[in-house]
């Protein structure tokens, strides 16, 4: 994903943006961040889910800046959930990663979700 690009989950209610900025939001209702990666600041960035399986922001000059630590699972699949949360799912359908789990840039306080990136 480049910047400025949003992907809605099945409800339409929640949402993850890829921004200008180089900063990955997950929105709620109301357009209320609910999580960002903190990479704010870096126009030009890209995001991707590796074929290694790990999610990963990278600057324009190729640093990276944010990443989900979720590599080894070449059948993992990223998506936008119903319930607000984003999960990186493996092959077998277990949660590797949820922007939950990531308390740090948590900006605000399990459904079958949309397959946003993955191979």
């Amino acid at each position: 994903m480049s910047g400025g690009q949003w992907l809605m989950a099945p409800n339409g209610r929640y949402g993850l943006a890829f921004q200008a900025d180089g900063n990955l939001v997950a929105y709620g209702p109301d357009y209320r961040p609910l999580w960002h990666a903190g990479t704010y600041g870096n126009p030009g960035a890209r995001f991707t889910l590796q074929a290694d399986g790990n999610a990963v922001i990278y600057a324009r000059d190729g640093r990276v800046l944010w990443h989900a630590y979720t590599w080894g699972d070449g059948g993992s699949t990223l998506r936008a959930q119903s319930d607000g949360n984003v999960v990186v799912y493996r092959s077998g359908g277990a949660p590797a990663w949820y922007s939950g789990w990531d308390t740090g840039q948590r900006a605000g306080a399990g459904s079958r979700g949309v397959n946003l990136l993955g191979r």
